[in-house]
């Protein structure tokens, strides 16, 4: 009976998606593989939780009016959120070293769309798990989440932000088209350095040399989206904040292109 209900839904949503539904059941299907690798997941968990509880405990010793802890620890939670593509890049290089990116560029489907889908995916499960710590964090720190207006437009950047990080992880992946093994070092100092750039783990605006990060394409990942979310900045300063979003989003997006093709060429082989 179990089976037939799975079965009959389906096939229900077969019927609203059409020839969409194949995306719905990438996200379906990796996010029951993330759930089948706990050990990795709590792995993975804990290495973010870690320096997390360290900068916090680091900030919550300031004297300040300002709940710099609470501030902190919900920005990291938008970064994370804005993040949920990250691994793409993993799987492009492992694919491209490997000689497994010519089998899956014969597949009927576009490659990088596929990719993004398996990422939301499996990084959903992880996400999920990341905001069963969060919880306990903001609520020891008596920070709470409001709904309102700037929370909706803080998201709306994040999206940008996504997107941005999407055409990142490609640019980032591709590097193994030219630097082969070295690529694993340079996505690793790519993974460690972002939620610093993003001010995902330090608060950008309290020391002179952080805020020349503020300008950066990373910064609209976590430490933009929060100061709109408190309410810091004006209609125009959040005018040219999206403004300057969907400027890197855009020229990411073809610089994105513009490397996945030139690493193509590189490496095409006879016949394809």
């Amino acid at each position: 009976m179990t089976l037939n209900k799975t079965y009959q839904k389906s096939i229900f949503l077969q019927k609203i998606l059409g020839r969409n539904y194949k995306w719905w059941y990438l996200i379906q299907y990796n996010f029951k593989l993330a759930f089948n690798d706990r050990f990795g997941i709590f792995v993975t968990v804990l290495r973010f939780t870690i320096p997390l509880l360290i900068t916090l405990l680091i900030y919550s010793s300031f004297e300040s009016s300002r709940n710099l802890g609470g501030e902190l620890a919900l920005t990291n939670y938008f970064f994370q959120i804005t993040a949920i593509a990250f691994g793409i890049s993993w799987d492009l290089r492992f694919n491209i070293i490997k000689g497994g990116l010519s089998n899956k560029l014969l597949v009927p489907t576009d490659y990088i769309k596929s990719q993004l889908f398996v990422a939301l995916g499996f990084s959903s499960f992880t996400l999920f798990l990341r905001t069963l710590v969060y919880i306990p964090i903001l609520l020891f720190l008596g920070t709470s989440i409001i709904f309102s207006f700037n929370l909706l437009l803080a998201f709306c950047l994040m999206f940008l932000s996504f997107l941005t990080f999407l055409s990142l992880e490609i640019i980032i992946g591709s590097s193994a088209f030219w630097f082969s093994v070295a690529s694993n070092r340079i996505l690793e100092i790519y993974y460690d350095l972002i939620p610093v750039f993003s001010g995902a783990i330090i608060i950008l605006s309290l020391n002179p040399i952080t805020q020349r990060f503020i300008p950066l394409p990373f910064a609209i990942a976590a430490y933009h989206p929060m100061q709109i979310y408190l309410g810091k900045y004006s209609v125009l300063e959040t005018f040219y904040i999206f403004l300057g979003g969907v400027f890197w989003c855009t020229l990411f997006y073809f610089l994105a292109r513009f490397v996945f093709k030139m690493g193509l060429k590189r490496n095409e082989a006879v016949g394809l």
